[in-house]
């Protein structure tokens, strides 16, 4: 069976710290393996000690904007926008401050409009928007107006998609591609060229893969998580191929081979004792989340030399939403914000302590039945 060119490994579990720099540049492929150590994770880190400047931003709560099930959060420097899988898969616009400003496009069988939503994502400006539709990809403007339509050049699409001045990037996790997993689409010449080739078998459809950041930038790089393999790509926009590529491997992690037998065995929901759940890349870093047999677990792995540390961090995770400019994003229900103004479990005390200047507007104004709030905070 053909293997994935192994590649970047979000490292979420060792605080034993590893580094790859010099191990990477004597591999002709450029690409370096790291080893998790459960063994060496930092526990009882403080999460409080890491991130300052925290504030809830509260969203608009009119009936036509109320969120359901958020699947994903992009920040622009224009808006929030909010994919949610309540209503029939619909992506919502917030500005800056939570107003509600509108939905992006229309369901629907016309060219102009979408009949299902894989993923989305929009440029740093936010007045554009991406929308992958089964094999086409849609751009609306930030008033939800359609702009264009592209015909992607895969059956099923892509997996995500990341917008750069000039075109836009798509991402496949081994299923109906021809070789390669990140393509990009120059919308001036029509062109498209693939960017990462590897030498793969078509694994199929996993929902593990769904909906993640796995595509994202941040100063003239791109970073790409391989979900299904383990492996971060590190990408210089423009430029073909990668800069570098990172594995994470242990006994129970994710590989193609297990990717493989979850979905060959009907149970493509699952997955393996160890495997990414997400990841924010920035500053030439990934901050991330793990699951380990149904426990979460943080890392941090520096792009510059390779780097590694596993946390068990104490009150909250590295379950981010979103990056951009500098802050770190978690958006967080209306009742669980409520409840942690009034410490109902033990464990909130923590949180509450933490967050205390950015509650202390809110007293007494969170209400169960508010949307959502976003949660912004930046490194000390």
């Amino acid at each position: 069976m053909k293997t994935v060119q192994r590649v970047l490994a979000l490292a979420l579990a060792s605080t034993a710290l590893m580094s790859c720099g010099k191990a990477a540049q004597e591999n002709e492929s450029g690409s370096c393996e790291i080893s998790v150590n459960w063994d060496g994770v930092e526990k009882d880190a403080s999460f409080a000690d890491e991130f300052t400047d925290f504030e809830i931003i509260p969203l608009g709560s009119t009936q036509d904007c109320l969120l359901g099930n958020p699947i994903k959060l992009v920040v622009t420097d224009s808006a929030f926008y909010i994919l949610d899988y309540a209503q029939n898969q619909r992506i919502l616009a917030f500005s800056p401050a939570g107003s509600y400003l509108g939905k992006i496009g229309e369901s629907g069988h016309s060219n102009s409009e979408y009949v299902s939503i894989q993923n989305f994502n929009a440029n740093e400006k936010g007045d554009s928007v991406a929308v992958i539709d089964q094999d086409y990809i849609k751009l609306y403007d930030q008033a939800g107006h359609f702009i264009s339509s592209k015909k992607a050049d895969t059956a099923y699409g892509g997996d995500d998609i990341l917008l750069v001045p000039g075109g836009f990037y798509t991402a496949m996790f081994h299923r109906f591609q021809d070789n390669h997993m990140a393509v990009f689409y120059d919308l001036h010449s029509g062109e498209n060229r693939a960017f990462i080739d590897v030498d793969t078998e078509v694994i199929g459809h996993n929902h593990h893969a769904e909906n993640m950041h796995a595509l994202q930038s941040d100063g003239g790089k791109i970073c790409l998580l391989d979900v299904f393999t383990s492996t971060f790509f590190l990408l210089s926009n423009g430029q073909s191929g990668a800069i570098r590529r990172y594995t994470l491997t242990s006994p129970g992690m994710m590989t193609e081979d297990k990717a493989r037998e979850l979905v060959s065995n009907g149970n493509p929901t699952d997955v393996p004792d160890e495997a990414i759940n997400s990841y924010i890349f920035a500053d030439n870093a990934v901050w991330g989340t793990m699951l380990r047999s149904h426990r979460m677990y943080d890392f941090h792995l520096s792009l510059d030399d390779g780097e590694f540390t596993l946390y068990s961090h104490t009150p909250m995770n590295y379950d981010f939403a979103a990056y951009h400019d500098g802050y770190f994003y978690k958006l967080i229900p209306a009742e669980h914000l409520q409840d942690i103004m009034n410490v109902t479990k033990p464990y909130m005390q923590e949180i509450h302590d933490m967050l205390k200047d950015a509650l202390t507007p809110l007293k007494d104004s969170i209400k169960e039945d508010d949307n959502f709030y976003i949660l912004r905070m930046r490194l000390k």
